[in-house]
């Protein structure tokens, strides 16, 4: 029973964080709502063009190859920008990657200050689809909203 209150207040943290935003984002594949940072992570894309060509495989539908084009970039640590990061991360759940995405992305010490929550609403999907920490889920969900 406690279970199904904790659901429904994550459904509802979802529900409301999902009304808050601005129309900029997708809610499916990958995509996240880049609201207020969304010019300053389209200028971090544009200057590197391997981020502009994983982000075009990305809008393209191709996940798994905006992935491909993105592992070098992850394992140059002078090429590892909270950018790269995210968009690896957005690129794995549009192929349903979800524990590529708890790798890359938790722990991260931008997540607060950067993307406005991005990264935890994909932390937050990426709990619920994996069933396997609603505790944690609403928490990044809560994260999100702020």
């Amino acid at each position: 029973m406690a279970r199904i209150g904790l659901l429904l207040l994550l459904a509802l943290t979802l529900s409301i964080a999902a009304n808050g935003c601005d129309g900029s984002g997708q809610d499916s594949g990958g995509e996240v709502a880049l609201s207020n940072d969304g010019n300053a992570r389209s200028r971090a894309v544009a200057a590197d063009t391997t981020l502009a060509a994983a982000e075009r495989a990305l809008q393209a539908g191709h996940p798994w190859q905006a992935t491909r084009l993105l592992a070098p970039v992850l394992r140059d640590q002078a090429r590892r920008t909270p950018s790269a990061v995210l968009l690896a991360a957005r690129a794995a759940a549009g192929w349903e990657g979800w524990s590529v995405v708890d790798q890359l992305l938790r722990g991260q010490s931008w997540l607060a200050d950067q993307f406005a929550g991005a990264g935890y609403e994909l932390l937050a999907r990426s709990a619920l689809e994996r069933g396997t920490d609603t505790v944690a889920a609403a928490a990044y969900a809560d994260s999100a909203t702020r």
